[in-house]
């Protein structure tokens, strides 16, 4: 037997109807409005630009730093310290232009 669908606005002042379905406004939605301070493996190598697995080898070769532990299974990265490491990479233009290797394959073929 099909559920019957419940108006959640009166519950909710972040709940507005469409189509039929209860939907959170953009504006008002509190957890796009929240700005994370640590950040999981596909997040922190999204935030730093680059894929999963090439983040990993950074991580293991020092050029990021390590996770930090939430629980058994949880590993995080902290964004304000993802921050400082990118920071201490070589810029673009301080590296020959005329060069087609990247500055941080330089870092993982040492």
């Amino acid at each position: 037997m099909p559920r019957k669908r419940t108006d959640h606005s009166r519950f909710s002042p972040f709940v507005r109807e469409t189509v039929g379905e209860p939907e959170m406004t953009k504006r008002n939605n509190p957890i796009t409005t929240i700005d994370p301070g640590a950040l999981r493996r596909e997040a922190a190598a999204h935030y730093c630009g680059v894929s999963a697995v090439y983040f990993d080898r950074m991580v293991a070769l020092g050029a990021l730093p390590s996770p930090r532990r939430l629980g058994s299974n949880v590993r995080v990265w902290i964004k304000r310290e993802l921050d400082q490491y990118l920071l201490t990479l070589p810029s673009a233009y301080d590296v020959d232009l005329g060069s087609d290797v990247n500055p941080c394959d330089r870092l993982l073929d040492e």
